[in-house]
Order: structure tokens, then C-alpha cells, then sequence
């Protein structure tokens, strides 16, 4: 089975909280990230979620973040250790997803730019729907005495 490489993949580091990895250098994927408020460190090639925001709400913006992009086709990943606590306090994504209007200190170019990645992001083709395994052909009981030798 061929194996993909995650668009985003999620993590927490124990002296940074909660991280987000992008593959490729997306910018598109860095912008999304900073819509919901993390913050790329060049030095690092990560987006970190700013040690001021709660644990509890970085979790949100996980889960928020990881409803959109999969619903949007991306390739997620999630670590166990945010993951667990994305599935024991699970939220919609809408009251978790910022609006623009909602973070004062953006700044035009920001948004801009925000604007100008997401304009830029290929399309992704839909994903093919599943077609489910052909149903087993019907067994029959051989008759009684078949296969016996006396």
C-alpha cells in the first residue's frame, strides 16, 4: 500500500506546547496556520501556537484546523498526544476558527498575503468515493458423505 507523506502533522513539544509541521513549505497551509494563530519560526521550520494561548484552546484550534484542511482534502496527522486531548474535548470547528475581524492585529499585508496563498492553492481533485468490497458469492453445504472415504 503506498504510503503519503501528511500536507500538516500536529504535535506538541514539551517546551514549545503545541506545533504544526508543513510539508514542502506550503504557503498556503502556513497561512491557514496563521489565520488560526500560529506562529512560523523560520529557525525552527515549524508553526508554534504562542505560549500566552491556553492549552485548551490550542487544542481547539487542532481540532478545528484538522476538520477544515481534511474536509478541504489535505493529508493530516495528528500526535497521539494531541489527539487524545482533541478526542476527549471535542468542539465545533466554527467556534474555534478566528475570523479576521476577530484578530485587531493583523495587518493589510497579512491578509493579503492570507488571501493571495489561498488563491494560489491548486485545486484538489475529489477524492474518488470508496467503492466497497464485492459481497462473498454463496456458500453451499457440500452434500452429506462428499469428500469421505470409507
Amino acid at each position: 500500500m503506498l504510503q503519503h507523506e501528511p500536507d500538516v502533522a500536529f504535535g506538541l513539544h514539551p517546551d514549545l506546547g503545541v506545533i504544526a509541521a508543513v510539508a514542502d513549505d506550503n504557503q498556503y497551509l502556513l497561512a491557514v496556520l496563521d489565520e488560526y494563530g500560529f506562529k512560523y519560526d523560520a529557525s525552527l521550520d515549524l508553526s508554534v501556537v504562542p505560549s500566552e494561548v491556553p492549552h485548551s484552546k490550542a487544542v481547539r484550534m487542532v481540532a478545528a484546523l484538522t476538520w477544515e484542511l481534511k474536509h478541504s482534502g489535505w493529508m493530516v496527522d495528528v500526535a497521539p498526544a494531541v489527539s487524545m486531548h482533541t478526542v476527549l474535548d471535542p468542539i465545533q470547528p466554527s467556534a474555534a476558527a478566528p475570523t479576521r475581524a476577530a484578530q485587531p492585529d493583523s495587518t493589510p499585508e497579512e491578509r493579503t498575503r492570507a488571501r493571495a496563498a489561498r488563491a494560489a492553492s491548486p485545486q484538489l481533485p475529489a477524492a474518488a468515493p470508496s467503492n466497497p468490497p464485492p459481497p462473498a458469492p454463496p456458500t453451499t453445504a457440500p452434500p452429506r458423505g462428499a469428500g469421505r472415504t470409507r
